[in-house]
């Protein structure tokens, strides 16, 4: 989108941006937040922040909540502008959260799960009661022993048990191997689908619907989750496993040529577990819907593989019922940074396409009103309509053209803003356009075919013909209403110039004439700029609204 430019405003722009620096500081008595405490205090915040901001970097997370004021939304735009200008140096080894050194682990399908359960840190079982005690500054809290007798190893997942006994469709090996690095090289020949380098199409695959729900704006997928749970989907899930906790990050540098760890990142990963019917390909058996996100982010994962599981609709060939299952609204409508700059945008200056809104209701308006003395039932009609991107003197007819507010003809050589016609840019090429269309009445034809001369609409340049209208009788600042929106305010008369000698020898001249007083007539047509948008077709009716008296009469412009 383009906009105008707005003068003047620079030294507003810097107040305001200082004016946001200095309340986000707050007093100076209060001390200032770090990002230590940011990081430590908010941990929930950062964890969103990093995993809608597809970067795990809790440090720049926090900066990004305190540079955004608070605003988890700016702050993720905010981290995710930051990784567009980062390197990439090599893609990670699949993460293997059967590996996982869990922080909680629940299961609520099974009461013994292999691992166990874990509940950690978490608000399911307190109170929903504000604590007046954490209003003090002095808080000290100290964590519980954590069990040295826990299980440590493996932590293969709790659904393992229905894979076991093919009670649930798996999208991939319940307990996968040892990975071979040569076997996942050739395992499939299409690369994974890279959201942040190839842009999002529909239909996609699941790959793609995984990565853009990964990022996408936790309060969207918590709706459509819970969209699906009202019956816009009929969904009953279960949350099979449910994990948080720290993951080794592995690369293999082709240099090297096997595996190192990098990192360890701490992740949510959920699996639902959905009852399925059948369908005429499939058995009776229950699907998975799954979530994974980085940091701490048990609802947004769970949202995440409950809407997972509704856009498997097509694959499963159940009805489409549901927003959660419309995989075009759920994908391109999901991401927060792409929906709030579009609806933000509306701050920004539509001056134009206001004064275009504002002239239509005005118009319609008018026509819902009594006639007043200003206007008339004056009624014409188009008999063609004609365009050229050149600046010769003839005009190709069309079929249609669109006018355009404030420019002209779209595609016609004398459309915009300022002049366009070579004479008057020779003249001062900053002036207003005024003559952004040219409109001659067909009468004017006939008159010349009585003289010898056989000319079409067009022939002479203009963009619209008229018939049954007294162009050359209207004063300045009539409006004509043409077809169903657009409306021509006439600014003058066109001035007949040489070249219309050079389309028949003479014609210049029949185009002039002198009235009674002496006084030079131009028949060439009239001028005038577009104020309204709309397409104008041949036959298209045109309503003559005149100014308020007293009129003035045209002159050449």
């Amino acid at each position: 989108m383009a906009y105008v430019a707005v003068k003047g405003g620079e030294a507003a722009i810097q107040n305001a941006e200082a004016l946001l620096r200095a309340q986000r500081r707050g007093p100076e008595a209060v001390p200032e937040l770090t990002l230590v405490q940011i990081q430590t205090q908010m941990r929930l915040a950062v964890d969103r922040v990093m995993a809608e901001g597809s970067l795990y970097d809790p440090d720049l997370a926090a900066l990004a909540i305190k540079q955004s004021w608070g605003d988890l939304v700016e702050a993720i735009f905010l981290l995710r502008a930051y990784r567009t200008t980062l390197p990439r140096f090599y893609y990670s080894q699949p993460l293997d959260t059967s590996q996982m050194r869990p922080q909680r682990r629940i299961s609520a399908i099974f009461k013994d799960v292999p691992g166990g359960q874990t509940l950690g840190p978490t608000f399911d079982y307190v109170h929903r009661l504000l604590d007046f005690t954490l209003a003090a500054d002095d808080n000290r809290f100290v964590a519980p022993q954590a069990d040295s007798a826990a299980a440590t190893g493996p932590l293969p997942s709790a659904i393992n048990a229905l894979a076991q006994e093919e009670l649930v469709r798996s999208h991939r090996p319940a307990e996968p191997a040892p990975p071979d690095l040569d076997e996942l090289a050739h395992l499939d020949s299409a690369a994974p689908f890279d959201l942040t380098r190839q842009p999002l199409t529909t239909p996609a695959d699941r790959d793609a619907r995984l990565q853009n729900l990964a990022r996408a704006d936790e309060g969207f997928l918590l709706a459509m989750a819970y969209s699906t749970q009202r019956g816009y989907g009929k969904n009953h899930p279960f949350a099979g496993d449910v994990r948080m906790g720290e993951v080794e990050v592995v690369i293999c540098p082709e240099e090297l040529g096997f595996e190192v760890a990098i990192a360890d990142i701490t992740v949510t990963e959920v699996q639902m577990v959905n009852q399925f019917k059948g369908s005429k390909t499939a058995p009776p058996q229950f699907t998975q819907g799954y979530g994974l996100t980085l940091g701490y982010n048990e609802r947004k994962a769970m949202a995440m593989a409950l809407v997972d599981r509704s856009l498997q609709a097509k694959e499963l060939d159940e009805p489409i019922d549901g927003p959660a299952q419309n995989e075009e609204f759920v994908l391109y409508h999901s991401d927060n940074v792409e929906a709030q700059g579009f609806v933000q945008h509306l701050k920004l200056p539509h001056y134009i396409d206001f004064q275009a809104e504002l002239n239509m209701v005005r118009k319609l308006r008018a026509e819902s009103e009594p006639p007043t003395k200003s206007q008339t039932a004056i009624e014409g009609a188009v008999k063609a309509v004609s365009r050229s991107a050149d600046h010769g003197l003839s005009k190709a007819n069309q079929s249609s053209i669109q006018l355009l507010a404030g420019l002209g003809v779209a595609g016609d050589a004398h459309a915009g803003a300022t002049v366009q016609h070579r004479s008057r840019v020779a003249q001062n090429p900053t002036q207003p356009n005024l003559r952004q269309v040219h409109l001659i009445q067909a009468e004017l034809f006939d008159q010349l075919k009585a003289a010898g001369f056989e000319i079409a609409p067009g022939a002479m340049g203009e963009n619209i013909t008229t018939h049954g209208l007294d162009l050359l009788a209207l004063p300045v600042k009539t409006r004509l209403h043409i077809g169903e929106s657009a409306i021509v305010e006439v600014a003058g008369l066109r001035n007949p110039c040489q070249q219309l000698d050079g389309l028949q020898p003479g014609l210049m001249a029949a185009v002039l004439d002198r009235d009674e007083q002496g006084q030079l007539v131009r028949k060439a047509g009239v001028m005038g700029i577009v104020v309204a948008s709309g397409e104008v077709l041949p036959g298209d009716r045109i309503q003559v609204e005149l100014p308020p008296e007293p009129h003035q009469p045209l002159d050449r412009v």
